[in-house]
């Protein structure tokens, strides 16, 4: 599974709040998630934090995780509310895992992922502080243009 892979591979520091603010706190991980997605939870938090906002991105992380526990096979007490316990078919399984990576990728859960993302980031930063420091609303309507696509 996906999930047995380490989700660092920017260095610590490498990517961050922007100068001048605080790291956000990460979102609580929800309860019906079992030990291990819990544990998974934290630590995409803790990895991928500086490029997630708690508040805009929580949804998303959670459906992620909806995902994960779907795939997880072990419907434990973390099963998701009114979740069936019977095992996903093969093309079920297949799309679930599809979506499951479209949503790593969005929100820079894959090294690839992160690593675009931080670049994209940088060079935003980087126009807002060419633009002699008008606030870098250009620069961040460049990022979200090029992140939507």
């Amino acid at each position: 599974m996906a999930g047995s892979r380490p989700l660092s591979v920017v260095q610590p520091g490498t990517v961050g709040p922007a100068p001048g603010r605080r790291r956000r706190s990460a979102p609580r991980p929800p309860a019906y998630l079992n030990d291990r997605l819990a544990k998974r939870w934290r630590a995409l938090w803790r990895e991928c934090g500086d490029l997630l906002n708690p508040v805009i991105d929580a949804p998303t992380v959670e459906r992620l995780f909806d995902l994960y526990d779907m795939l997880d096979g072990d419907h434990g007490s973390g099963t998701l509310p009114g979740a069936s316990r019977t095992p996903l078919s093969p093309t079920t399984y297949c799309k679930v895992a599809a979506e499951a990576r479209a949503l790593e990728d969005r929100i820079g859960a894959t090294p690839r992922a992160r690593l675009t993302l931080a670049a994209a980031i940088e060079a935003a930063r980087s126009g807002a502080a060419a633009e002699g420091g008008k606030g870098g609303q250009a620069g961040l309507d460049d990022l979200v243009d090029e992140v939507n696509g």
